[in-house]
């Protein structure tokens, strides 16, 4: 009787030692790994607060209707040019060069697509083409606007380059 008693203490202190005791500390490490990402998470969000305080009422308002379409979870490169198109096109403007890349904007960890090309038009269509950008359903941040030249001169009528960039979240795989 002796030794069945310990016999089941050695088995109970081996039952102990290799199976609750590592189970524990996965569980430990599973706690810090959640409380690092819930971290991560409310640091994000006061990031994101703290951008839309620098948001014009507009732009607020388009982040409050549509938040998958302001940043798609995917590039969208389609959608970028409907957007683009509607935008200058419907201003007016005469563009050519329509240029995509993909980057990754180390700033605020994000990827991000590249759009450049140029327009023609005038001043007044420039800045409704301003107002446009700022107004977009999708976030398009305006990196370069550049006189490239004065194609007509007194006409009014003067050629841009612009780049333009549009964050997206991460592909999906």
């Amino acid at each position: 009787m002796k030794n069945f008693k310990i016999l089941g203490f050695v088995v109970l202190v081996l039952a102990v030692g290799f199976g609750v005791v590592p189970l524990q500390k996965s569980v430990k490490k599973t706690q810090t790994d959640q409380q690092l990402l819930v971290a991560k998470k409310e640091k994000k969000v006061e990031e994101f607060r703290k951008l839309q305080l620098l948001m014009t009422p507009a732009t607020q308002a388009t982040v409050a209707k549509s938040p998958e379409r302001q940043i798609p979870p995917t590039a969208e490169q389609e959608s970028l040019i409907r957007d683009l198109y509607r935008i200058i096109r419907g201003l007016g403007f005469e563009f050519d060069g329509l240029n995509f890349s993909k980057s990754y904007n180390e700033k605020v960890q994000s990827p991000q697509i590249n759009a450049s090309f140029s327009i023609k038009g005038t001043r007044s269509q420039v800045q409704n083409f301003l107002r446009a950008v700022e107004e977009n359903e999708r976030f398009l941040g305006l990196e370069n606007l550049g006189q490239l030249k004065n194609t007509e001169p007194n006409s009014g009528v003067i050629q841009l380059s612009v780049s333009l960039y549009s964050f997206y979240q991460q592909e999906l795989e």
